[in-house]
């Protein structure tokens, strides 16, 4: 990625740079913090993680690099996916999510998964009248 000078101090042009200290920050509260304040500090780590997988997607779609394959619990990947689209969805759809419990995890991309469950949803949304609202 190209980098671009600021003044005096550097500027990647890539947010992918910036994720790392958004959420290295997010997770740095002080023990003992109160759970108000520590509860969404944990969403903005998780949200950065996202945003980095879903960054790191875009540029092996760009660039037709191989997906990342390791170990993924797809059960997590719905609980996190699915915690984002609450939010994203008009409140009177509701999402129902029951974890297989001895679900064995698969070799995926993580990112890819995510994105594959996004476009799912969005899909089913888009499928009802009226977009679902």
């Amino acid at each position: 990625m190209a980098r671009r000078s600021l003044g005096g101090g550097g500027f990647e042009s890539s947010p992918r740079s910036q994720f790392p200290a958004i959420s290295g920050g997010a997770g740095a509260a002080a023990p003992g913090t109160a759970s108000a304040v520590v509860d969404p500090l944990r969403e903005v780590q998780r949200a950065c993680e996202r945003a980095a997988d879903r960054t790191r997607h875009r540029v092996i779609f760009s660039r037709r690099q191989p997906p990342q394959l390791a170990g993924v619990d797809l059960n997590e990947i719905a609980t996190t996916t699915l915690r984002l689209l609450e939010r994203i969805l008009p409140a009177n759809i509701d999402i129902e999510f029951v974890p297989e419990a001895d679900l064995p995890s698969v070799s995926a991309d993580r990112s890819q998964m995510h994105q594959v469950l996004t476009n799912l949803c969005l899909s089913a949304r888009d499928a009802m009248p009226h977009g679902g609202g």
